[in-house]
């Protein structure tokens, strides 16, 4: 089932462990989720009412949105399943807000995270060096309409 994203579904991820141990967020940074994750654009994928991860999009500019996606561990038991409602609650998004821009980053060391943002239709468009709060290199993708 596809839900509402709320946000104590970030902190619960953050509680259980995210599906990989290079998502692992600092404890100083765990308020990030709350400024940065938006509520009225986002999901959340539910299994047996818990839920495993979400995903959403935060707007830029308009029609321009960037688009995030976090997963707990409780994702690998369901990857199929996550895999889909991410994609259909994405698209649903794309349509809804007319997005024709949805871009992302991932961090360089992330192979799996790569190939899930080319099955959702987005292109690598460059390294952005020292991108994320913790100094990493990260890829641009994008899926533009």
């Amino acid at each position: 089932m596809i839900r509402e994203y709320r946000k104590e579904d970030a902190q619960f991820y953050m509680d259980v462990g995210f599906n990989f141990s290079m998502l692992e967020v600092k404890e100083e940074h765990r308020g990030l989720f709350d400024d940065l994750l938006s509520p009225t654009h986002a999901f959340t994928c539910v299994v047996n009412g818990v839920p495993i991860g979400s995903g959403g999009v935060v707007p830029l500019w308009e029609n321009v949105y960037e688009g995030w996606v976090i997963g707990s561990r409780l994702i690998n038991k369901n990857k199929v399943y996550f895999a889909k409602s991410v994609k259909k609650g994405l698209e649903d998004l794309i349509e809804k807000l007319d997005i024709i821009r949805l871009q992302t980053a991932i961090k360089e060391n992330f192979p799996t995270g790569f190939r899930f943002a080319e099955w959702l239709g987005m292109e690598n468009e460059g390294l952005m060096k020292k991108y994320d709060i913790y100094g990493n290199n990260c890829y641009r993708y994008a899926r533009v309409k």
